[in-house]
């Protein structure tokens, strides 16, 4: 499980305890990773909140390889149970194009973001070229592609 998917389950769980409403984890094997990882990533994050966190999430869909996937899986499995409405919590950059994703399914959504891109220094260094701008810049205009693309697309 990488860093950023155990900091979205974290954050979810902790807003479930407050909250008292139950988690859904959506996360299944993605493109990248295909013949590479045995497990989907429910399928860990369901074993990681249980044994670290000791909080046992109520729904759980390992198929999905990306956002519309997870968006398409999951919103069955909630509205079986009568969920119409979720938090749904993602990386801030991602949070757009989730919350459509999500959205086009029927779920009305709150968004729960976090993992802001933020500058790591602040002076005027900030302003140069750095590697940590670059990724931020990647992680950016992949979103604003897959924006572009997403509204000619069907779920």
């Amino acid at each position: 499980m990488s860093f950023s998917v155990a900091a979205r389950l974290r954050y979810g769980i902790w807003l479930a305890r407050k909250s008292g409403l139950p988690v859904a984890f959506s996360g299944g094997t993605g493109w990248a990773a295909d013949g590479m990882q045995a497990a989907g990533e429910a399928d860990v994050a369901a074993r990681v909140a249980l044994q670290d966190y000791g909080f046992k999430l109520r729904w759980s869909e390992a198929q999905s390889r990306d956002t519309s996937g997870n968006a398409r899986l999951l919103a069955p499995l909630l509205k079986q149970d009568g969920v119409q409405r979720i938090a749904l919590v993602t990386d801030a950059w991602h949070l757009p194009r989730a919350v459509t994703l999500f959205e086009r399914t029927g779920l009305t959504v709150t968004p729960a973001p976090m993992a802001y891109v933020l500058p790591e220094t602040h002076n005027a260094l900030e302003w140069l070229p750095s590697a940590h701008g670059l990724q931020a810049s990647q992680k950016v205009l992949r979103e604003c592609l897959a924006l572009a693309v997403g509204r000619f697309s069907p779920l």
